[in-house]
């Protein structure tokens, strides 16, 4: 399961004057400090996955990955800071837009950030759970992209980005990108959760209440479902949601969070 991690891209990083062709960004898109989702990736997390990145990698903007890159990876490392890496800019609209938008937010002093998408590596070792709650990520397992992204890694910024994921989608894209985005949280929960069963340890506190929060939330969506569904046409396929995608089932598998919360009590 992909993760993902933001950091700020700094002002001198980001190289985008008129007379060097598409443009270029270089920067860092992970550092070795505590972040706010309670991680630490250590030196050395990245080693196993570079050149494959080099290879795959790609930059698309918030994440989107079904839209064309707007980016390519040109060089990637480790050094004393994090992960440098330094990319070209598509000459496609789309990605000289995001170039532009970019350079005027910073110009600006604005907030823009690079965030990766990973794969933690939980096998022999490669993540370990410290007594203070924190994950010391040592290994990583596949390094997919870093993606221009204008919100940081906060609860605050999560809820106006799953906002705003409809824009432009039809009801049927919208549906499958909301019942994928739901059901990736449900999985990284119970991996979080699984990892500190191994380690002895129970969920902290503020994860605890972060998943009561959204039990409730998704209590009360189901519900909503289930009132749409029994006001439309009983011939139809009950419980299927857009597309052929079973969005009821796909939220009343995540009252399986009741049985994190309680494993964890």
């Amino acid at each position: 399961m992909m993760e993902r991690k933001t950091v700020p891209i700094i002002r001198h990083e980001f190289k985008a004057s008129a007379d060097d062709g598409p443009g270029t960004l270089s920067g860092y898109g992970s550092t070795w400090s505590l972040d706010e989702g309670g991680d630490v990736i250590l030196r050395g997390a990245f080693k196993d996955a570079l050149s494959d990145f080099l290879y795959r990698g790609f930059v698309p903007l918030g994440h989107n990955w079904a839209g064309l890159p707007i980016a390519s990876i040109s060089d990637v490392k480790e050094d004393d800071d994090g992960l440098w890496f330094e990319a070209e800019f598509h000459s496609i609209p789309a990605a000289q837009d995001a170039r532009t938008v970019t350079k005027e937010r910073l110009d600006r002093g604005k907030f823009v950030g690079l965030s990766i998408g990973f794969m933690p590596d939980y096998d022999d070792g490669g993540v370990e759970f410290r007594d203070d709650g924190v994950r010391v990520i040592k290994r990583i397992k596949e390094l997919a992209e870093i993606s221009i992204v204008t919100v940081p890694m906060n609860r605050e910024a999560g809820v106006s980005l799953v906002k705003g994921l409809g824009t432009g989608l039809s009801f049927e894209e919208h549906g499958s990108q909301a019942t994928a985005v739901i059901l990736d949280f449900l999985q990284r929960a119970q991996q979080r959760a699984d990892g500190r069963f191994k380690a002895g340890r129970v969920l902290s506190a503020a994860n605890r209440t972060l998943l009561s929060d959204i039990r409730v939330q998704l209590g009360e969506a189901g519900n909503s479902l289930d009132s749409i569904l029994e006001a439309t046409d009983p011939a139809a396929d009950e419980g299927k949601g857009v597309a052929g995608v079973d969005v009821h089932a796909a939220l009343l598998r995540l009252r399986d969070v009741d049985f994190l919360l309680a494993e964890n009590g």
